[in-house]
C-alpha cells in the first residue's frame, strides 16, 4: 500500500500529540501530529480503524462517512461533533499490528525455525528425530516407537545398505 509521509512500522504503537488545546465547541477538524526525537511532524494514518480515539473518556467509532465518531482525511481527524473546550482526548495509532509481513524468498533458514519440529538442510533432507527422510532413500537407522505412527510415501523407497528401520520393536527392515 502506498503512503503519503512515513509508512507505519509493523507493530508500531504511537501516542499522537494532544489536540485538546484546540477544542472550542466549533472546530471539528484537527491536524494529527507526532513527535520523533524532538521534531514534530504531521501523522498520516493508513486507515481510521488503526486509531484508538478517546474523547471525554468515550471511545469514538471510526466512520469513513464522518456521520458518527470520526473520520480521517489525509493528516487530519474530523469529528462528527465538535468537541467542547476542556474535553480530554487521547489518540493512539496501532500501526499494522496484525500484518507481520512475508519473509522474502530465500530468507527463512533452518536456524530461524523453532526447535521441536522438523528441520532440513540445504540438500533437501528433512529430519524429524529419530527419522531422517530424503527424496527416495532411508539413509540412517530409524526406530518408530510404540504408540507412534510411521509412513513412507513415494513411488520407490530404498533402504540403504546397512540401514535398519524398526517399527514398534516388532517389525524390522534391514538392507
Amino acid at each position: 500500500m502506498a503512503y503519503v509521509g512515513r509508512e507505519p512500522v509493523k507493530g508500531e504503537i504511537i501516542v499522537l500529540n494532544s489536540i485538546e488545546s484546540q477544542f472550542n465547541g466549533t472546530l471539528q477538524r484537527f491536524t494529527l501530529q507526532r513527535t520523533i526525537n524532538g521534531a514534530v511532524e504531521n501523522f498520516h494514518p493508513a486507515v481510521s480503524r488503526q486509531l484508538l480515539v478517546s474523547l471525554g473518556g468515550v471511545i469514538q467509532e471510526p466512520d469513513s462517512t464522518g456521520n458518527q465518531g470520526f473520520k480521517i482525511e489525509y493528516d487530519e481527524i474530523v469529528f462528527a461533533v465538535a468537541p467542547a473546550a476542556g474535553i480530554k482526548c487521547f489518540i493512539i495509532s496501532y500501526g499494522h499490528i496484525l500484518d507481520i509481513g512475508s519473509p522474502a524468498n530465500g530468507t527463512v533458514t533452518p536456524e530461524k525455525l523453532s526447535t521441536g519440529g522438523p528441520s532440513w538442510n540445504l540438500g533437501s533432507t528433512i529430519t524429524t528425530n529419530p527419522i531422517q527422510m530424503n527424496p527416495n532413500a532411508i539413509a540412517v537407522d530409524a526406530t518408530i516407537p510404540t504408540n507412534y505412527n510411521g509412513e513412507s510415501i513415494g513411488p520407490n523407497i530404498t533402504v540403504n545398505s546397512g540401514v535398519s528401520v524398526t517399527v514398534n520393536g516388532h517389525w524390522t527392515i534391514t538392507s
